[in-house]
């Protein structure tokens, strides 16, 4: 048998006089390969270049943020004109050679000089043929231009999104408090709106959600109304228009809904949060648009915002709410059939008036951040894949914080958050550093005061997520577009 070190040695002498790659150096941190240029730097965070199939011989990229999978070994960062990243097998450490220091250049044609390798902190060469490419993303410069501002009704809470009137396009549709309507906006298919037509509704609407609730593959509205504490539901015929099919009235005070197969019989159930008796109540559809049975989940005091999401990675949806009377959140399991376990108390900060659902840490497990009115900050908790929730920082505003949205804003794969701030004419943006980790507040206009209800899509189909705020004092909807720049 041919000793493994050998059969090494071998194969590297077989790539020196036999890969026909023309390689040279053209200043101490940039290679010209053909008509490319390498250039390399120091990473910001430890990498790895360990693939446990192959006994750490060759290099394998495990996601799309420049890391390879675990081991205790570094990787460099290699950046080319097609954003793509090399990654160093650990194994070859002990052969290669160093790169001259001055000149930054490798005697053989086939390789190339790395910087902070998984082998050394000083330069070495690396044969070509040795490494793997994986994408290397590179973070746009975050800007929202223009920004388009459209009427509202009066008193604009909250919006939803979705293809209403089945022509691909990402529509909206708002609702207004004080006029006792929801105002559909129908997308032009470059960001533009048009208002399409305005429905009216039970007494203030506020919370609105989108589902199937006839199983007739059109996006249907469930609504919360403040006036009367009762929940509407309206059937959507596909072309834009709504059909009132019943209102209940609860008979307590309501706040947030959401929709979801809690019972995972392809039927859209729905979770309205009950504040006025602290609880969740959760309606399970039964095949039919007028029917359904009811669970109640008790919560802490004065339940506000839910969210959804698998959180113990069993494939059944659960839930989380904030609770403004006790600074807590309220997590419940879901069982698969409708019902759920007790709920977990976890404390965050002082008013929690909203949540988003993600994976903040890249790790493949639901993490939390919820937004405290009261202490203007963020809580990002994480998950742990079992159910359970670990703060692990606390981001400040500078503002007084309402609704907010988690997605990736600056286009490197990582999610970030989003708020609007209602004694303002901004947002914030929290930009996520990987980790859980963030970056410090950066203000965003929205040209009108006091922001309150978000929402994010890419609404004009340049592969940017953009933003749609509406305005509670100025009766407006503002349009933020993404122009993030590379």
């Amino acid at each position: 048998m041919i000793p493994s070190r050998f059969l090494v040695l071998h194969l590297l002498f077989y790539v020196l006089c036999c890969w026909k790659l023309t390689l040279s150096q053209t200043s101490n941190n940039t290679c010209q390969r053909g008509d490319y240029s390498i250039g390399f730097g120091l990473p910001t965070s430890v990498h790895s270049a360990y693939n446990p199939s192959t006994n750490c011989f060759l290099s394998q990229c495990s996601n799309q943020s420049d890391s390879c999978r675990p081991s205790p070994t570094l990787c460099y960062i290699y950046r080319s004109p097609d954003n793509q990243t090399y990654c160093a097998p650990g194994s070859l450490c002990e052969i290669l050679e160093f790169c001259n220091t001055s000149s930054y250049r490798c005697s053989s044609n086939t390789s190339v000089c790395i910087l902070n390798s998984c082998c050394s902190p000083k330069a070495i060469c690396l044969p070509l043929v040795w490494t793997t490419l994986c994408p290397k993303i590179i973070p746009c410069q975050l800007q929202f231009t223009p920004i388009l501002t459209y009427a509202a009704g009066n008193s604009p809470q909250y919006a939803v999104k979705g293809d209403f009137n089945s022509d691909s396009q990402v529509d909206l549709v708002i609702t207004n408090k004080d006029d006792d309507t929801i105002r559909l906006y129908r997308n032009n298919g470059n960001g533009t709106f048009t208002i399409q037509r305005t429905i009216p509704t039970e007494s203030n609407p506020e919370r609105i959600a989108v589902g199937d609730f006839n199983n007739d593959n059109r996006l249907d509205l469930i609504i919360t109304n403040l006036g009367n504490n009762s929940i509407s539901l309206l059937l959507g015929n596909g072309n834009g228009n709504f059909t009132l099919l019943t209102t209940f009235v609860v008979g307590y005070l309501l706040s947030d809904v959401a929709v979801g197969d809690f019972n995972r019989d392809g039927l859209s159930d729905i979770a309205v949060v009950i504040q006025g008796n602290n609880t969740i109540g959760v309606y399970l559809a039964n095949g039919t648009t007028n029917s359904s049975s009811l669970r109640i989940l008790p919560t802490d005091a004065v339940p506000h915002a839910i969210g959804l999401s698998d959180f113990n990675n069993d494939n059944l949806i659960d839930i989380v709410v904030t609770n403004i009377g006790s600074n807590t959140i309220s997590i419940f399991l879901g069982q698969g059939d409708g019902n759920f376990t007790n709920k977990t108390t976890i404390s965050v900060g002082i008013v929690p008036v909203s949540i988003a659902v993600a994976d903040f840490t890249q790790d493949n497990r639901t993490d939390l951040a919820v937004v405290n009115f009261g202490s203007k900050t963020i809580s990002i908790l994480s998950g742990d894949g079992t159910g359970n929730f670990t703060m692990i920082t606390t981001l400040s505003m500078s503002s007084s914080p309402w609704s907010i949205i988690a997605s990736d804003l600056d286009s490197d794969n990582r999610t970030d958050l989003a708020v609007t701030n209602t004694d303002s004419a901004y947002i914030s943006v929290f930009l996520n550093l990987g980790s859980g980790s963030f970056s410090a507040e950066k203000i965003i206009s929205t040209d009108s005061f006091f922001p309150y209800g978000l929402i994010a899509d890419d609404f004009n189909n340049d592969g940017r997520v953009d933003l749609v705020v509406t305005n509670n004092i100025n009766a407006t909807i503002s349009v933020l577009f993404n122009s993030c720049q590379s």
